[in-house]
């Protein structure tokens, strides 16, 4: 079935494909939409979020308003593939990584050569984060 990409400006090609990908996997059928672009800093700190970028996609789960561990089941099953597609050769990503640099779920943060630890930002219950490497730094164009 797949999930629509929303994003109201540019959106990186790693973004890109990484969406193509996941839409071509077996969690696609759990995600309502991706969200790219957004022209914000990272919640509590001043530095900017990778979506300032399109460097990000926050993957929306499907029918949030069910009950907290089912909602929840499911985005540890998004974000458990989206690490997979970024350390592994799948069927999905046609035996190329995708270039996942963090992925954040319900308090956890997995990244690229740490794995997963805990999480102490905005705890995303509702959504898995998804960003790419490189990450982008200094001030993004939308700041301006």
């Amino acid at each position: 079935m797949g999930y629509p990409v929303v994003s109201t400006s540019y959106y990186t090609k790693r973004c890109q494909r990484f969406n193509k990908v996941l839409n071509r996997s077996k969690v696609a059928d759990l995600i309502a939409q991706g969200e790219v672009f957004a022209c914000k800093q990272i919640a509590g700190t001043t530095e900017w979020s990778q979506h300032a970028w399109g460097n990000a996609v926050d993957l929306m789960v499907r029918n949030p308003s069910r009950p907290p561990v089912a909602v929840l089941h499911d985005l540890r099953i998004i974000a458990e593939n989206a690490v997979a597609q970024g350390t592994q050769r799948t069927l999905a990503n046609r035996g190329i990584r995708c270039a996942v640099e963090r992925v954040i779920y319900d308090e956890k943060e997995w990244r690229k050569g740490s794995g997963w630890f805990p999480y102490t930002g905005e705890p995303h219950t509702t959504h898995v984060h998804v960003d790419f490497a490189p990450n982008e730094t200094g001030s993004p164009p939308c700041a301006h």
